[in-house]
């Protein structure tokens, strides 16, 4: 079953901004922005990915870029690349449970991808351990909503 390990912002000249998709086992290129990738895979999941965000911001006290939970993983935010112009994403979303080693300056998947990135070490594990922290918040709160009750 192919997994999604991480999805990074490129640009792609005279086309403009798309995504590198890897997978466990093959790597392809979307072109839409990271936003407009992670609103298709919510919609595919039946997530209201804007819900989720307020919830784990609130929770967790996290101003911007908040881990995101799908079905099939718990994701965070990570910078990969400096922004080529305003409204240029610069920030990678990568699966936890596929981030084999964190090394300052480049991060290694569980396909052996290398992965270049703009953050310390400990700052990548902060980010990993918040994405956990959110995860259990996520899972926590779907089995507490008993819909017919309300």
């Amino acid at each position: 079953m192919k997994q999604l390990q991480a999805i990074i912002p490129i640009y792609v000249d005279n086309i403009g901004n798309a995504v590198q998709l890897y997978f466990n086992d093959f790597t392809t290129t979307n072109y839409c922005s990271l936003d407009c990738c992670i609103k298709k895979i919510a919609r595919n999941q039946l997530i209201d990915i804007t819900e989720a965000k307020k919830l784990i911001k609130k929770s967790l006290n996290i101003t911007k870029n908040p881990p995101i939970c799908f079905k099939n993983g718990t994701y965070c935010m990570i910078k990969v690349r400096k922004p080529i112009s305003k409204n240029d994403g610069s920030y990678g979303l990568f699966n936890i449970e596929s981030i084999e080693e964190i090394k300052t300056g480049h991060i290694i998947l569980a396909n052996n991808q290398k992965i270049t990135t703009l953050e310390s070490k400990k700052s990548i594990e902060e980010k990993i351990q918040k994405a956990k922290l959110a995860r259990l918040l996520i899972d926590d709160y779907t089995t507490n909503l008993d819909i017919l009750t309300k």
